[in-house]
C-alpha cells in the first residue's frame, strides 16, 4: 500500500568550498558540522548531492525515488518527467565567487553541459557586499578578452549592491560573480554545469589555482547582455488574478495577506508570501510548491499530516494536496513560494 504524501522536509546536504562561511551555523542556527559551509543543498535531485526525506513514514526515502513512484501526485502536471526540475541552494560567501558562466537551453549542448538558469534571493549582506552581473556596455569579446589578460576584468562588469530582500535574474549566459559577505536563496534549473571564467588569482586549499574553462565560457556567454539590475519585489494587488488564485475568495484570504512578484521565467515562478495568524490553503492540485519560510517557526497541516517548518528551512508541498492550514503562532508568517510555470519547463 503506497503511503499518502504529505509536506516534505528533506536533510540538507552541506558543500565546502574555499569561498564558504559560517552563517550557516551562526545565523541560520544549522549544525553543518564543517568549520566552513559554502552551500546547503536543499531540495536536490543530483547524485553528488542527493536530497533524502527528514520527516514522516517516507523518512530516508530519495527524492529521485520520490519522483518515480509518486510523479505527477509528487510534481502536479507541469513538471518533467524524468528528473525534479528544480535545484534550491543556501549559499554563504565568505570570500567571492569566481567569475563563471553557465549555458543555456540553445548552447548547453554543443559545449558539453546542461543549462542553467537562476536567481537569487538576498537573505543578508554584509555592509558593502555586491554582486556583478552582465557586460557594460561596449564590452565584446575581444574587448572582455583583452581586459581578462590584462587583469582588469572588473571593469568590463555591473557591481551591483546587495541588499537583504532585493534578487537578481541570472539567465544562462550571463557572466556573474556572488561577492563577499551575501547570503542568499538560490533558485535554478536542476544543472550542476558551471564554467569558470576567472578566479581571482586564488589558490585552492591545496595551494594551486582552482581550474578554469575559458573556451566553453567564451562560446556560451551572451556578448549582448549588457543589462543587469537587482530587483525589488513587486507588490501584487488583492484583485489581481495571481493573488485570487493564491488567497482565493475573501472569505478565506488569511490577515494582512501579501503576494509579491520576484522573478517569473520559463523555468520557475518565485514570489514572496506574508501573512497573520491562520490561514486555510485551498489549493490547486496540478502544481507542486517550495515553501521556504523566512521568520520564525510555522505549522502546517493537512489531512495526511502535522509538520513545524523551522526558519530558514524548505518545504516541499506536493501536487495532490488539496487543503492545508497554516499557522503562524508568533503572528506573521514571511515565504518565499517557488512554483513551475504554467507553461511547464
Amino acid at each position: 500500500m503506497k503511503t499518502n504524501l504529505y509536506p516534505l522536509l528533506f536533510k540538507p546536504v552541506y558543500k565546502d568550498y574555499i569561498w564558504g562561511g559560517t552563517r550557516l551555523d551562526t545565523k541560520m542556527q544549522r549544525n553543518t558540522g564543517l568549520s566552513r559551509c559554502a552551500e546547503s543543498w536543499e531540495i536536490s535531485e543530483r547524485e553528488d548531492g542527493m536530497s533524502i526525506v527528514e520527516n514522516g513514514a517516507l523518512a530516508g526515502m530519495s527524492l529521485a525515488d520520490l519522483r518515480i513512484h509518486y510523479g505527477r501526485e509528487l510534481l502536479g502536471d507541469t513538471a518533467a518527467a524524468d528528473a525534479f526540475p528544480l535545484l534550491i541552494k543556501i549559499i554563504d560567501a565568505r570570500l567571492r565567487l569566481s567569475l563563471q558562466v553557465h549555458p543555456n537551453n540553445r548552447n548547453a549542448a554543443a559545449a558539453s553541459g546542461e543549462p542553467k538558469t537562476e536567481m537569487w534571493y538576498m537573505l543578508d549582506a554584509e555592509p558593502g557586499a555586491c554582486l556583478f552581473a552582465a557586460l557594460k556596455e561596449g564590452t565584446d569579446r575581444e574587448r572582455f578578452v583583452e581586459a581578462l589578460q590584462q587583469g582588469h576584468l572588473e571593469d568590463t562588469l555591473h557591481r551591483l549592491p546587495a541588499a537583504a530582500g532585493l534578487a537578481l535574474f541570472v539567465p544562462g549566459g550571463r557572466v556573474h560573480a556572488i561577492g563577499e559577505g551575501c547570503l542568499l536563496l538560490e533558485v535554478q534549473q536542476n544543472s550542476n554545469t558551471t564554467y569558470r571564467v576567472y578566479d581571482w588569482e586564488r589558490t585552492g586549499d591545496d595551494g594551486k589555482p582552482r581550474d578554469l574553462h575559458l573556451d566553453k565560457a567564451l562560446m556560451v556567454m551572451d556578448w549582448n547582455d549588457h543589462h543587469a539590475e537587482m530587483i525589488q519585489p513587486a507588490a501584487t494587488a488583492p484583485d489581481d488574478p495571481r493573488y485570487i488564485q493564491l488567497f482565493g475568495s475573501k472569505e478565506h484570504t488569511p490577515l494582512n495577506a501579501h503576494l509579491w512578484s520576484i522573478v517569473s521565467c520559463d523555468y520557475f515562478r518565485v514570489e514572496r508570501v506574508a501573512f497573520e495568524n491562520t490561514w486555510r490553503q485551498q489549493r490547486s492540485t496540478n502544481r507542486m510548491e517550495i515553501w521556504y519560510n523566512e521568520r520564525e517557526a510555522v505549522t502546517v497541516n493537512t489531512a495526511a499530516g502535522h509538520l513545524v517548518i523551522p526558519a530558514g528551512r524548505s518545504c516541499l508541498m506536493p501536487a495532490g494536496i488539496q487543503d492545508v492550514e497554516w499557522h503562524a503562532p508568533q503572528g506573521t508568517a514571511k515565504f518565499i513560494r517557488i512554483t513551475l510555470p504554467e507553461t511547464g519547463c
